[in-house]
């Protein structure tokens, strides 16, 4: 079974309503996981890092599909607490971005407790497994901002995995300088990952056919180790 049962704090709401557009379904069950499941399946890590974390979506779903009790989370992303921000989603609102307050309590409400909230990578005191991050890096912003600084904070033959935005289909929804850009933006992504010394190559996995996810059709996954 790929859902998990998911206890969510009174305080996440407005946090959630940001950063997965109010859709609690994937913290409980992100249909587009099973595309690389068989690779999940195969690891075991000792210490992960998520970058991008929000309120630690995707560690604390790893932490109860996979059974990774063992393991040591690093949650990575800004702490903007209560304040309120326009603009973000290109609408002229106040929104809150992320909260630490809110991660720990939302991780721990979900029996994670091996973990620390971060807000920057070189805040690590040990050795990372296994890296990943979901709509964010990779998605947002290019995965050169992240690749050459985390190689010392790696473990040998580490395992990195990050969701890409794919390049759009040009149609009625979508300007051709869209397309452009985006197409753009995916292809260094990928011909930066596998010309990068310090990184192996592995997979790109791509999300069409998981139709329960929004953003099947403009994202792929990109699986990385350390060389």
């Amino acid at each position: 079974m790929s859902k998990v049962d998911i206890e969510f704090p009174d305080s996440a709401a407005p946090y959630i309503d940001l950063q997965s557009n109010g859709d609690k379904y994937i913290y409980e069950d992100p249909p587009y996981v099973d595309a690389v499941t068989p690779f999940l399946e195969t690891l075991h890590p000792a210490c992960c890092l998520e970058l991008g974390a929000g309120i630690g979506r995707m560690s604390v779903y790893f932490f109860k599909r996979y059974s990774w009790k063992n393991t040591f989370y690093y949650l990575q992303d800004g702490d903007s607490g209560s304040v309120q921000y326009r603009g973000i989603r290109l609408i002229n609102e106040g929104e809150y971005y992320n909260s630490f307050d809110v991660t720990r309590e939302y991780c721990q409400l979900n029996g994670l407790t091996h973990f620390q909230v971060i807000n920057a990578i070189d805040k690590l005191d040990r050795k990372v497994d296994f890296c990943y991050s979901f709509a964010a890096i990779g998605f947002h912003w290019h995965i050169k901002l992240y690749l050459s600084k985390l190689t010392s904070l790696l473990m040998p033959s580490a395992k990195l995995l990050f969701e890409l935005r794919a390049p759009l289909e040009a149609g009625n929804q979508v300007i051709e300088s869209t397309r452009i850009e985006y197409q753009n933006f995916f292809d260094d992504q990928v011909s930066y990952a596998m010309n990068h010394p310090q990184y192996k190559f592995l997979d790109v996995v791509n999300l069409d056919g998981y139709s329960g996810y929004e953003y099947k059709d403009r994202s792929y996954f990109l699986i990385l180790e350390k060389a």
